[in-house]
């Protein structure tokens, strides 16, 4: 379940006072079945999270706030090992348990932990591949849960109308990002 990061330097320049968060987008390129070396129907740490969703080949950067995902997040990242994160259905429930997260979640790796100047903790994660979230064997120090990897389903490199609709996805996104940047200059 551990893997080496001493070769991954994605966000090595990452501005440690930034106060504006925003999800990078990832091309889609290549086999989106991202090796997880030592992973595969086993039991990880799951991370919840509230009001988001993480992606297979997108970093995101989560402010950490529970005490337990705080835990779980150090740990994980010390001993360079992939965690599970998913999203909470209510995310008003503190102590979240099987029945209050969604079964499909993503695989991830703990990128960079940023120490924020107001306290609070964000980390970044790189999502790698979805899973299924079979059951759940711990409740402390933190959630842990045994998965099943899901097999992922992507049109052929050279489909047209697929580079079309992320091209147009892309688009869109950038022109929300634009208005709303505009939208808070007044």
């Amino acid at each position: 379940m551990k893997k080496n990061f001493s070769d991954n330097n994605l966000l090595d320049d990452a501005n440690d006072n930034a106060t504006t968060i925003m999800p990078i987008f990832a091309e889609v390129e290549g086999n989106p079945d991202i090796e997880c070396p030592g992973v595969a129907e086993v039991d990880l740490p799951i991370l919840p999270l509230r009001n988001m969703v993480m992606y297979p080949g997108v970093a995101l950067p989560v402010s950490v706030g529970r005490a337990k995902s705080l835990q779980l997040i150090k740990e994980a990242y010390a001993q360079k090992q992939y965690i599970g994160v998913t999203c909470q259905k209510d995310m008003y429930v503190d102590e979240p348990e099987y029945k209050d997260l969604y079964e499909i979640g993503t695989i991830a790796e703990i990128v960079k932990i940023l120490e924020m100047p107001d306290g609070s903790t964000t980390v970044i994660l790189q999502g790698k591949r979805r899973f299924h979230l079979d059951n759940l064997t711990t409740f402390t120090p933190y959630l842990r849960g045994n998965i099943s990897l899901l097999e992922e389903k992507m049109p052929k490199s050279n489909d047209k109308e697929f580079e079309a609709l992320i091209s147009a996805i892309k688009d869109m996104t950038f022109n929300i990002l634009r208005a709303d940047v505009c939208i808070k200059e007044y």
